[in-house]
């Protein structure tokens, strides 16, 4: 929605009055009540007397809870992808000093979001979301505060849901066993959230039930939770396996959807009716870490025992020899006595699979990725077959395979294999992605001088380079401030020789946020710098952290997302609020456009109500 100069002069003016005579009245009764306390006593020690410190934190405390309500009032004349968000984290920050405005903000936030139009694109300031995500959006914040009132939300949810599906077919269908209504994906959405917020029990209970289907969303939570909680996310697959077993109706599916957690968290394969395997890549990557021995044995167990039922079916027959293919090398590598009766069981079904079926291409392909007879060989089985291979096409094809596969490892031997691909176009795509994914791994091992030669790579682009130099600065400061400042400026003219876009914005963002946490007396030009860039850039989504590297090739397409907080804008004014609060707000309200500015007015009132001292202006519920 656009803003004009008498709009943003409009609010700024209205929001810096109201912030004035609040903090007048507030030192006119705090001076009164000191008037009133004067006696001869009052020259003694008091140890239960405020100091000064107590009397400022309780001050700036006090100017947050009146900031966030005045922009609560404000919010109406926003656009709905705005106020839905500018409302529900109000409401998260205000829950506990006033619960009934913040219920009723949250309520506010809900039908925002309900009345957002997917056909329209109007905002400029963020990335536009549906109403079923803005509704989604609202609830992961309220769940965290009262998981009822989260429910509530769901509840409505799935009302509209019943309605509309009544409406255009004149009934509603009850959901089968293992399938999900659009209810539990919104559930299992809000739960991802909260384990990503890094509370995991919170999401476990909220899921409740629906952890007991064995579908994708479930094996993701599980495989997510696995790097939060292992304990937790075994022991909910232990029971996931044991309602398995106990289900006639569980098949080769089943048992390969299963087998993701232990193998291959971020790939999912299932065996159309047809015979031909389907593959799901869902980008979570290997980040659970190994399964415990027990675990993957207690999978073994299960897996055979539902691979080996006999069934007259034709089709179930065809999925479980698919099945029994794909999990082969497994059996082999971890039960040579299971592997025995795999082939076996194989052997018998044989005869009535297509040959179609059974091709070295299709066994390839459904074995891969199944990590069972290790990444080495199965690399060096790559590249032996694109060696014998005499088209281009079909080497690069295996290339980007095995690329791809070193590279999410952190092998450096991917640079070198994508190096061989044919075609330059292909070959530039595939090489960003292996540097990224190479630069991502020598961070997340301390390699600093390591990812400082990528960020100084000229294959990769702006922002690639810059993500880099900036997460290698925060991962410095913390130890050595003076190397992560030298990083800072070399990463500097690369920001200013970008064109004005958001992505300048995001990374002078950064750099203004990590010499504020390192070297805050040279911030201060650095803030300003950033502050313009941000009125500069069009459209500019303040909450972004990501950096999202798309490898679209004739293989497959990859999606790697890179985060580094301080390119949001939310990140750079919690800071200034924490180093001067009421020079803050002035920064947030130079701000063009309701949406960033309204994200930082939020951010600084948060920092002040984040402090140890913010109990003083605390309020019964």
């Amino acid at each position: 929605m656009a803003t004009t100069n008498s709009d943003h002069f409009q609010f700024a003016f209205g929001m810096k009055l109201a912030s004035f005579f609040f903090t007048l009245l507030l030192v006119i009764v705090i001076w009164g009540n000191c008037l009133g306390q004067v006696s001869p006593k009052s020259a003694q020690p008091n140890s239960s007397k405020k100091n000064p410190s107590q009397v400022t934190s309780k001050l700036k405390c006090m100017e947050a809870i009146s900031l966030l309500r005045s922009l609560a009032t404000e919010t109406p004349g926003f656009d709905a992808q705005i106020r839905f968000r500018i409302q529900s984290q109000i409401a998260g920050i205000l829950w506990n000093y006033d619960k009934s405005f913040a219920r009723s903000l949250f309520l506010k936030a809900w039908e925002s979001a309900e009345a957002i139009d997917n056909t329209t694109r109007e905002l400029a300031e963020i990335n536009s979301v549906t109403s079923r995500d803005a509704r989604r959006q609202v609830i992961q914040l309220a769940v965290q505060r009262d998981a009822s009132l989260a429910e509530e939300l769901l509840a409505r949810m799935a009302e509209k849901d019943e309605e509309k599906a009544e409406q255009a077919n004149g009934s509603t269908e009850s959901t089968a066993a293992n399938s999900l209504s659009a209810a539990d994906l919104d559930r299992f959405s809000v739960a991802g959230q909260l384990l990503a917020d890094g509370k995991p029990d919170r999401a476990i209970e909220f899921l409740g039930g629906t952890l007991n289907r064995v579908v994708i969303p479930t094996l993701r939570f599980l495989s997510q939770l696995r790097g939060k909680d292992a304990a937790a996310a075994d022991r909910l697959y232990l029971a996931l396996l044991s309602r398995v077993l106990e289900d006639p109706t569980s098949d080769g599916n089943t048992v390969l959807l299963l087998s993701s957690y232990i193998f291959n968290p971020d790939l999912y394969v299932r065996i159309g009716n047809n015979g031909f395997p389907i593959f799901v890549q869902t980008g979570l990557g290997n980040s659970a870490g190994e399964p415990a021995a027990a675990v993957r044995s207690a999978f073994l167990n299960s897996a055979i025992q539902i691979l080996l039922r006999p069934t007259p079916d034709i089709t179930a027959q065809r999925i479980n020899y698919m099945a029994g293919t794909r999990l082969l090398p497994a059996f082999e590598r971890f039960n040579t006595n299971m592997a025995a009766l795999i082939r076996v069981r194989l052997a018998e079904l044989s005869a009535s699979i297509s040959a179609n079926l059974k091709t070295p291409d299709v066994v390839n392909k459904l074995q891969q990725a199944i990590d069972a007879k290790g990444d080495n060989q199965s690399i060096q089985d790559i590249l032996n077959k694109a060696a014998e291979l005499p088209n281009s096409s079909a080497r690069d094809r295996l290339y980007i395979q095995a690329a791809v596969l070193l590279a999410k490892h952190g092998d450096s031997r991917a640079k070198e294999i994508a190096e061989e691909i044919s075609t330059e176009d292909l070959r530039e795509k595939v090489r960003v992605f292996v540097i990224m994914a190479l630069a991502n791994s020598a961070l997340n091992k301390n390699h600093t001088q390591t990812a400082l030669d990528f960020a100084r790579s000229e294959n990769l682009g702006a922002i690639e380079r810059l993500w880099i130099y900036l997460k290698l600065a925060d991962l410095l400061g913390k130890k050595r401030t003076e190397d992560a400042i030298q990083v800072i400026f070399e990463a500097l003219p690369i920001v200013r020789r970008m064109d004005r876009s958001a992505n300048k914005a995001r990374a002078m963002v950064a750099i203004a946020v990590l010499l504020i946490k390192f070297k805050p007396e040279l911030s201060r030009p650095y803030v300003t710098e950033a502050i313009a860039a941000i009125n500069n850039a069009d459209p500019f989504d303040v909450e972004n952290p990501v950096v999202e590297v798309l490898l679209k090739t004739p293989v497959g397409d990859w999606r790697s997302s890179y985060a580094i907080e301080s390119f949001a804008l939310t990140n750079l004014f919690s800071e200034l609020g924490k180093q001067d609060f009421f020079e803050a707000i002035n920064n947030a309200n130079s701000l063009k456009g309701n949406g960033a500015r309204s994200f930082a007015v939020t951010a600084v009132a948060q920092s002040a109500l984040d402090q140890r001292e913010s109990s003083l202006c605390k309020t019964s519920g």
